[in-house]
């Protein structure tokens, strides 16, 4: 599990090739492989890779549903390859899941490091700024 957090400390930080490196590694436990594969699917999507991010998502569909934040790792998928229709439905479905809800803010911190959200968080962030400004 202390190399998984490794690994995705780096992947935040943007050394891609260090986390992909690690999570590549990862054979089991199962859990871990799934949480892998979704990072790996996120770093395939940062490098503009659509072939290899759809290759992943749909191996992903053959992993039991384990992890909470899955919905939140395909949008970041979709929208790192310029899937914005969709990263924004899978988007709308991790937070309107009822156990996201209290753990909100922390997720949110996530979407602002992940550079796949870029395109979102500008949105977001200059719709912040135009609702301030006509207060």
């Amino acid at each position: 599990m202390t190399d998984f957090r490794i690994a995705e400390i780096h992947y935040y930080m943007g050394n891609l090739e260090i986390s992909e490196l690690i999570f590549n590694q990862m054979e089991s436990p199962l859990y871990i492989k799934e949480g892998a594969q979704y990072y790996l699917g996120m770093i395939a999507s940062q490098k503009k890779d659509s072939k290899k991010v759809q290759h992943i998502i749909s191996q992903l569909r053959n992993f039991p549903e384990v992890l909470l934040d899955d919905n939140l790792r395909i949008s970041s998928m979709h929208f790192g390859i310029g899937n914005e229709e969709k990263g924004f439905k899978y988007l709308d479905d991790f937070f309107g899941e009822p156990s996201t809800q209290k753990l909100k803010f922390n997720y949110k911190k996530y979407i602002f490091l992940d550079k796949n959200f870029g395109k979102y968080n500008s949105i977001i962030g200059r719709n912040y700024f135009e609702q301030k400004n006509e207060n």
